[in-house]
């Protein structure tokens, strides 16, 4: 299940319901399973998030 919305006009809005088809090394593919646009693929590419780390004092 999609938690955000990501392009609401492709149908990745909060709480569609999606199946992985395939886990690649820097994507996802998956298909819709419900809304308007079922049975459409979509790939979704994984972002890298680094969190800056912060320095106490010594």
């Amino acid at each position: 299940m999609l938690l955000r919305n990501i392009n609401q006009a492709a149908g990745l809005c909060n709480g569609t319901r999606m199946t992985i088809t395939q886990l690649g090394n820097g994507y996802i593919e998956a298909q819709i399973i419900t809304g308007t646009h079922v049975s459409d693929k979509v790939y979704y590419l994984k972002s890298l998030y680094h969190q800056a780390t912060q320095n106490g004092p010594s």
